[in-house]
């Protein structure tokens, strides 16, 4: 509430990313919004409110949140559920879990309770088959490659390969993926490299083990994007005996929702 109007308008603008793709097999006209990685803490709630009111700005028909709720365990849960019960999107809200929603501790189900709460449906090794003015194409969702299981079984490949929008959290996942032919494919867990210095790009490949760092890819039909997430990555350090948290700073890699409309 610090800012005037005018600043958070600026800043709805500025860090939406916006993309206009033909995909195989999904109806023109469709919105899809994307956020990732909010990392929810004592120090980033107010972000939450902001990326919540950018959202319901662009009026979408779906909206995807592609994983990594919390980062420091349960303690700003209703927080979550405060801000994000308050997205809208006229066909539905989904969600896939990232590592950290498995990572901290045995939180992962009182993540999903709580995105349950907010009226976002659990996309899992799981598919749901969605209709846009008459025309039918499914939306999927994968488990965490790091901390979970991905499993696809006969009719979720049958699903995939028929036209589809895929959310899974991390973007290495796109090369198992891919020979599958997602229309779409969206995923966060890179931050775009959070801090992105000139000549980087190799090392942050090899860090996260992932050719796919920020922004659009594409391999034959099958696009995939990653978004560069909302929150900051965290650090725990003692110093005489006390507990310091700190955010990583975001540096050439801001914070990014996107916007997908398709043609």
């Amino acid at each position: 509430h610090l800012l005037s109007r005018r600043q958070r308008q600026m800043c709805i603008r500025d860090s939406i990313s916006t993309q206009y793709l033909k995909l195989r097999n999904i109806p023109g006209g469709l919105s899809i919004v994307q956020f990732s990685d909010l990392h929810i803490f004592e120090k980033n709630i107010s972000s939450l409110e902001l990326c919540v009111e950018k959202i319901n700005s662009l009026k979408s028909d779906i909206v995807i949140f592609t994983g990594d709720a919390i980062c420091r365990g349960c303690k700003y849960l209703k927080e979550l559920l405060f801000y994000l019960r308050k997205t809208e999107a006229s066909l539905g809200k989904y969600y896939c879990l990232g590592n950290h929603d498995y990572s901290d501790g045995y939180n992962s189900q009182m993540v999903r309770e709580t995105m349950k709460k907010a009226d976002f449906s659990l996309l899992c090794n799981s598919s749901e088959e969605l209709s846009f003015q008459n025309k039918h194409f499914f939306i999927a969702g994968f488990d965490d490659v790091e901390k979970g299981y991905l499993m696809m079984d006969d009719n979720m490949k049958k699903n995939v390969e028929s036209g589809c929008v895929v959310a899974v959290h991390n973007p290495k996942s796109f090369s198992a993926l891919s020979k599958y032919s997602p229309s779409l494919t969206l995923s966060g867990h890179t931050h775009g490299g959070q801090i992105k210095l000139p000549f980087s790009d190799y090392l942050y490949r090899s860090y996260l083990k992932s050719p796919y760092i920020s922004g659009l890819y594409r391999e034959g039909e099958s696009y995939l994007y990653v978004n560069r997430g909302i929150g900051h990555a965290v650090f725990d350090f003692s110093f005489f005996d006390r507990k310091i948290s700190l955010q990583s700073p975001r540096i050439n890699s801001s914070s990014e929702i996107t916007l997908i409309r398709t043609l």
